[in-house]
């Protein structure tokens, strides 16, 4: 966003969420929101914000039916490392 690059097809329900946040400032709160699957494997946000919201978009989270969020990131636990889920496994 930096350097005013148009948007892909893809960004652009992102930026609607986002709009100009401060770059820094999502990746930070995003972190860290990802970060609690350290210790558990749902997870109750009370509020909705823009950065869950965000990480909803980019399938990174998905809400269950309980209204908690779960991971859909396969997760390294020692390493603190994301990783995407193979294709065979989404289906």
């Amino acid at each position: 966003m930096q350097r005013q690059y148009p948007l892909s097809e893809e960004q652009k329900p992102l930026y609607a969420v986002l709009g100009d946040v401060n770059p820094q400032y999502a990746l930070k709160y995003m972190t860290a929101f990802l970060l609690k699957y350290v210790r558990k494997d749902e997870l109750l946000q009370k509020r909705r914000d823009i950065f869950v919201d965000s990480l909803l978009i980019l399938g990174y989270i998905r809400q269950n039916e309980a209204g908690k969020y779960e991971l859909q990131l396969d997760f390294d636990r020692e390493r603190l490392i994301f990783y995407s889920k193979s294709s065979e496994q989404n289906h």
